[in-house]
C-alpha cells in the first residue's frame, strides 16, 4: 500500500510506500488521520532522512493516486510561498513517482504506466505555471528565469504542486456546472411529463370533438323524426283543425316516456277508426326526444353541456340548449297561428309515485280551472293505470323554468299545458290491493289511451260530430263531468269543493319533473 504524504519542513508532497511511515500499519485506505507522522524519505527525495509529514491519502498503487487526481477526488494541499523560487524544484523519485516524471514507468504486474499519467502531468504543469505567474507578478529577471524553467518542464520532469486555492476554485466551478446540468435534466424531465399530459388531453379532446360532431350529424339526420306532424290533409277548408304538441325525454334517464310516446305515435298512424278521425280533425306535433345528446351519453337528467333542460324554458340558448331553443320557437310560432295551440303535454317518468298522473297550472278564473280538469278526468276513465287523485295543479316557484309553467303563462286562456308523469315501477289497478309492475306494453297502452282521450275531449266540446262517426260512443264525457271525480278504483272517488280548491292551490304532491 502507498501513502501520499506532505512533509512539513518543505511543504513537498511524495508518494511513498506505507512501510516508510514509522509505527503505521494501515489495513484500509481510511486508516489515517490529520496527525503528524514520522516518515522516512527515500534516497531520491531526501537521502533517506526521516521527517515530519501528514498523510493525505492511501492507495494500493501509484496509478490510483493519478486516477484520483484526474477525477478530482483527491485534494492537493496548498504550496507554501516560502518554498518558491529556486527551491521549487521538488525531488520525486523517478521510479517510484511517475506522477511527477513524465517519462517514468512503474511496474504494476509487469505493465508500463498508462498514457493518462503524461497528460495529467502536462495539465498540472500548466496549472502550476498560471498559479506561480499570479504569485510572482512584478518581480525581476530571477522570476522570469524561473518561468522559463517551468516552461521547459513540459518536456522534462513535472515537479510543481497544484495550489489548493486554484484546485478548490476548479472543484467549485465543476460542482456548479454539475448542479446546473442536474437542474436542466430535471427541467427537461418536467417539461417532458407536461408535454405527455398535454398530448393525452389533446387526444381526449379530439375524441370528444369527434363524438360531438357525430352527435350533431345524428341530430340533423333525425330532424324530420324528432319533430313529427301527424294529421291528414284539410278536408273541410271552412273548419280549422286543432293543434296538439307532445314532447318527451327532456330528462334522458326517464325511458318510460319514450314508450308512452311510441304508443301515441303507433296509434295515431294506425288504421283504427279513432285514429283516422283524430287525423282528420287534429294536427299532432310530437318531439319524442328533447335531449338526444343526454340519451346518447346515458345521462339521467342533464344534457351534453350538463344542463337540466327542463329548467331553461324561459331563455334557452341556441348554443347550449339547441333542441329546447328550436322547440320553443316552434311553439311560439304555432301560438301566433290562426289555428292556435290547444294542448301541450310533456311526458316524464316518476321514481317515487305509482300510476300515471298529471301536473297542471293554477289560474285565477274558476271556469278555466274547471276546463283544465276535463282532460285528466277523461284520461282517468280511459286508462286503468291513471290516477286522478294523484293529479295536482300548482304554481311552484322551483318549477318556473319547466315547459308546463312557462308555456302556461305564455299561451292564451284557451290552451292547456300538462306534465304527464308515469311511475318507473308499478301501478295499482282497479280493485287490486297489490301493485302491478309496468312493462313496455303497459307503457305503450297508456300512450294509446292518451291518444284516444283526445277524441273524447273533442266530442265533449262538439268539435267532432258524433253523428258522423262510425265508432261506438264508449265514453259519455258529459257523464264524466257530472260525476266529478268518480274514478276507476285508483283512489279517484268523489271529493268536495274544498278538496278541489286545495288541489288547485298545490296542497297535494310535489313532483320531480
Amino acid at each position: 500500500m502507498y501513502a501520499f504524504v506532505r512533509f512539513l519542513e518543505d511543504d513537498m508532497c511524495y508518494a511513498l510506500p506505507a512501510s516508510n511511515v514509522k509505527d503505521f500499519r494501515p489495513l484500509h485506505k481510511t486508516d489515517f488521520d490529520n496527525q503528524v507522522y514520522l516518515v522516512l524519505r527515500t534516497e531520491e527525495n531526501g537521502a533517506g532522512q526521516p521527517g515530519k509529514a501528514q498523510i493525505l491519502a492511501l492507495a494500493d498503487n501509484i496509478d490510483e493516486f493519478e486516477h484520483n487526481i484526474m477525477q478530482k477526488k483527491m485534494k492537493i494541499p496548498k504550496m507554501s510561498t516560502r518554498n518558491m523560487g529556486y527551491s521549487v524544484e521538488n525531488h520525486f523519485g523517478e521510479e517510484r513517482l511517475p506522477l511527477r516524471h513524465k517519462k517514468a514507468q512503474t511496474q504494476d504486474h509487469g505493465r508500463p504506466t498508462a498514457n493518462s499519467s503524461k497528460s495529467l502531468a502536462a495539465v498540472v504543469a500548466r496549472l502550476e505555471r498560471n498559479a506561480v505567474s499570479s504569485c510572482i507578478e512584478g518581480e525581476d529577471d530571477l522570476e522570469e528565469d524561473r518561468l522559463a524553467e517551468l516552461e521547459e518542464g513540459d518536456s522534462g520532469p513535472e515537479k510543481e504542486v497544484v495550489p489548493r486555492v486554484l484546485y478548490e476554485e476548479l472543484v467549485h466551478s465543476y460542482r456548479q456546472q454539475e448542479e446546473e446540468v442536474r437542474r436542466l435534466q430535471q427541467e427537461l424531465e418536467r417539461t417532458r411529463r407536461q408535454l405527455v399530459q398535454q398530448a393525452k388531453k389533446l387526444k381526449e379532446y379530439g375524441s370528444l370533438l369527434t363524438e360531438v360532431k357525430e352527435l350533431r350529424d345524428f341530430n340533423r339526420r333525425l330532424q324530420d323524426v324528432l319533430l313529427m306532424r301527424l294529421g291528414s290533409a284539410q278536408q273541410n277548408p271552412e273548419k280549422v283543425k286543432k293543434l296538439v304538441v307532445l314532447t318527451a325525454r327532456v330528462h334522458p334517464g326517464e325511458s318510460p316516456a319514450s314508450f308512452i310516446c311510441q304508443g301515441v305515435i303507433d296509434f295515431l298512424v294506425s288504421q283504427h277508426p279513432v285514429a283516422q278521425t283524430l287525423r282528420d280533425h287534429v294536427i299532432f306535433k310530437i318531439v319524442p326526444m328533447l335531449n338526444p345528446d343526454g340519451v346518447y351519453l346515458g345521462n339521467y337528467r342533464c344534457s351534453l353541456m350538463g344542463f337540466d333542460l327542463n329548467r331553461h324554458w324561459q331563455e334557452p340558448s341556441p348554443w347550449a340548449h339547441p333542441t329546447l331553443h328550436a322547440v320553443k320557437q316552434l311553439i311560439v310560432q304555432l301560438s301566433q297561428d290562426p289555428v292556435g295551440l290547444e294542448f301541450y303535454i310533456d311526458v316524464h317518468a316518476h321514481s317515487t309515485m305509482m300510476n300515471g298522473f298529471m301536473y297542471g297550472n293554477v289560474f285565477e278564473e274558476e271556469e278555466r280551472v274547471q276546463r283544465q280538469a276535463v282532460f285528466p278526468r277523461l284520461l282517468c276513465h280511459n286508462a286503468p293505470d291513471f290516477s286522478f287523485s294523484n293529479t295536482s295543479f300548482n304554481r311552484d316557484v322551483v318549477k318556473a323554468g319547466t315547459g308546463r309553467r312557462f308555456l302556461g303563462g305564455l299561451l292564451d286562456d284557451t290552451s292547456y299545458c300538462y306534465t304527464l308523469e308515469v311511475s318507473f315501477y308499478s301501478y295499482m289497478a282497479a280493485g287490486s290491493t297489490s301493485p302491478v309492475p309496468y312493462t313496455e306494453d303497459t307503457y305503450m297502452k297508456l300512450g294509446r289511451n292518451v291518444a284516444r282521450t283526445f277524441l273524447d275531449y273533442y266530442r265533449h266540446n262538439n268539435f267532432i260530430d258524433d253523428n258522423k262517426l262510425q265508432i261506438p260512443n264508449h265514453i259519455n264525457s258529459m257523464e264524466v263531468l257530472s260525476q266529478g271525480r268518480q274514478g276507476n278504483g285508483n283512489g279517484n272517488g268523489r271529493t268536495s269543493g274544498s278538496e278541489r280548491g286545495a288541489e288547485r292551490k298545490n296542497q297535494s304532491i310535489t313532483g320531480e319533473y
